[in-house]
């Protein structure tokens, strides 16, 4: 929220599930920071934030967490529709544009940036940063401060 962690996301599938298969199950789970107990001053550090200092109310959060409900599972139902690549456009659509840049993400899901001119393709993995996700702090297990 305006440049401030608010909180994340996991996803989480059964330790042995191949990624030629689809797995059985997949679970989200989420942390969103509503209040802030630090007894900080809000802005004192600008890239922590919690909702109420963004001016949301409890209403509010419920209806965050209720619209994101509703897209994570329009975006599975998308996947499973049309396949992959139909999320992976959709993903790369919001992505900010740079010029003489080109970004795909392969079937696995990793990021491939292309530029012009040059033939070397950079692969950013997905699956390690899956693993140990920038916003989780492991310590306090939640969203880093």
């Amino acid at each position: 929220m305006n440049q401030g962690l608010v909180g994340g996301g996991r996803l989480a599938w059964p330790k042995k599930a191949s990624e030629d298969k689809l797995t059985p199950w997949l679970v989200f789970g989420g942390m969103v920071r509503t209040v802030s107990m630090t007894g900080n001053e809000p802005g004192l550090n600008p890239f922590v934030t919690a909702l109420e200092e963004e001016g949301f109310t409890d209403t509010m959060s419920t209806q965050l967490v209720e619209s994101f409900a509703r897209n994570f599972m329009r975006v599975v139902d998308s996947w499973q529709e049309n396949g992959f690549g139909a999320v992976a456009r959709s993903y790369l659509e919001r992505m900010p544009r740079e010029q003489g840049i080109r970004r795909d993400i392969d079937e696995n899901g990793d990021l491939l940036v292309r530029r012009m001119g040059k033939v070397e393709v950079s692969k950013q993995k997905l699956l390690p940063r899956l693993g140990q996700p920038a916003w989780f702090d492991a310590a306090t297990r939640g969203p880093r401060s």
